[in-house]
């Protein structure tokens, strides 16, 4: 499910979201997202994966939601630190990415770890 994000008080579209559904049997799934520069640091992003984090353990019944970021994007690293992920993983140049080989760094969600979105710390 790929979702637009837009800001409420211009109607313009921010961002996007998106929730992959990796697999029925195993109850997992995967979540990204991409923002426009000019609205960093207004937790657009954090509030867009909550809803999605809502979605995918309520609505889908979801065991666990992983996300996986390039190391060099610190802004997202606290994003999904800030909604409770944990970081399990960081493979070491393993994709492709604009011209030259990424680091990611996997971060996983069990439901049960997934507390309300009243509960989230907000940004700072």
């Amino acid at each position: 499910m790929s979702l637009g994000v837009e800001e409420t008080a211009t109607g313009r579209l921010v961002g996007d979201v998106v929730l992959f559904w990796h697999s029925e049997k195993d109850r997992s799934g995967e979540v990204g997202y991409i923002f426009h520069p000019g609205v960093r640091g207004r937790g657009y992003a954090g509030e867009a994966v909550a809803a999605l984090l809502d979605l995918g353990f309520g609505g889908l019944g979801l065991h666990r939601i992983v996300a996986r970021i390039n190391e060099l994007n610190e802004a997202s690293v606290r994003d999904v630190e800030r909604l409770g992920f944990r970081r399990e993983a960081r493979t070491v140049e393993s994709i492709w990415f604009k011209g030259g080989w990424a680091t990611m760094l996997e971060y996983a969600l069990l439901e049960r770890e997934w507390a309300p979105r009243s509960q989230i710390p907000p940004v700072r």
